[in-house]
């Protein structure tokens, strides 16, 4: 006996009147959200270690940052902005320092796209433009801190001391 299968998208039709049905899950864009902020919850959870990710482009304010922190840290460097929300996902971090003038992206940008992939995130900005408006502009759009460069090193443990997933004393 010789089958035949015929494809008809959802549903193949095999000789002899059998049917077989395919289901293909595609998550609307409130699903996929969810489903983002499990995987994020359960990265963090499951590890054994403390992430930080600093997103800025200019070495010597990106040194200064992952120096301070690489002691009692996993640290994720990100210079390009339009990798950031990618590495995001990759990493998981409990805690973001996000510069808001980069290349290819602008932090204002990166912040809306992870707050909106995982609205408890811990971003913390940074930037030498600290005007009242981009200040402002940053915390409405889910920022929980503002460091003005240049900064000292010590500066951004205040912001890591206050962020609830760390698990690591400082």
């Amino acid at each position: 006996m010789q089958i035949l299968c015929v494809d008809w998208g959802e549903q193949s039709v095999i000789k002899g009147g059998v049917v077989s049905l395919q289901f293909l899950f595609s998550p609307t864009s409130h699903e996929q959200q969810k489903l983002s902020q499990e995987f994020i919850e359960q990265e963090r959870v499951g590890r054994q270690y403390d992430v930080v990710m600093v997103v800025e482009d200019d070495l010597f304010s990106r040194n200064i940052a992952t120096n301070a922190l690489k002691n009692k840290f996993k640290v994720v460097e990100v210079m390009d902005g339009g990798k950031a929300v990618q590495e995001y996902l990759s990493h998981s971090p409990d805690i973001v320092f996000l510069d808001i003038h980069l290349p290819n992206k602008k932090g204002y940008q990166i912040l809306e796209e992870i707050m909106e992939l995982d609205p408890k995130a811990y971003v913390v900005m940074l930037s030498a433009d600290a005007a009242k408006d981009s200040v402002t502009k940053c915390v409405k759009s889910g920022a929980k801190g503002f460091v003005a460069k240049p900064f000292r090193g010590e500066k951004l443990f205040d912001y890591v001391r206050k962020c609830p997933t760390i698990r690591v004393y400082c």
